[in-house]
């Protein structure tokens, strides 16, 4: 593993750790994003994401794929 990767990860490691995002990981969190998943993204976002779903789901190899 490269030394970015490491501080990447450590990075995350920390982040993931913390108070606050597990803050973010209770009950009431994880039910209100089970029920209303795009909640948890920009709306322009998950417009996109809708309309690249399929094709998301279908592609094996990400090198090939073409975002328009």
């Amino acid at each position: 593993m490269e030394n970015w990767e490491k501080e990447v990860k450590e990075y995350w490691n920390d982040v993931s750790d913390s108070e606050w995002y597990n803050s973010l990981r209770t009950e009431k969190q994880l039910k209100k994003l089970k029920e209303n998943p795009e909640s948890a993204f920009h709306p322009e976002v998950f417009l996109m994401l809708q309309k690249i779903y399929e094709l998301l789901c279908r592609e094996k190899d990400f090198t090939s794929f073409k975002w328009r």
